[in-house]
């Protein structure tokens, strides 16, 4: 399939492979939001779903990063992911 057809078709097909996703900020500032509104937090698949994000994984620098400027805390467990939460929430 020609590049153009496969984004024509479906434009979200080619995000896991493409820098095309959204910006760092994008990303901070929608997890902030998601998480402000659930101070119990939430798992990544939890995130993942309710914000309808691109990423199969999130980047492990933009975590760091949160927790450096949102306070963001992945201690406690649920199964077998992290439960994200705001420190300041």
């Amino acid at each position: 399939i020609p590049l153009w057809s496969a984004i024509h078709a479906d434009p979200r097909r080619l995000l896991h492979n493409c820098s095309i996703e959204m910006k760092y900020t994008e990303f901070r500032d929608s997890i902030r939001k998601e998480l402000s509104r659930s101070p119990s937090g939430k798992t990544w698949k939890e995130i993942k779903s309710a914000l309808d994000l691109p990423y199969d994984r999130p980047c492990p620098e933009w975590i760091a990063q949160m927790e450096l400027e949102i306070g963001l805390e992945r201690k406690e467990k649920k199964g077998n992911a992290f439960v994200w939460r705001l420190s300041h929430v």
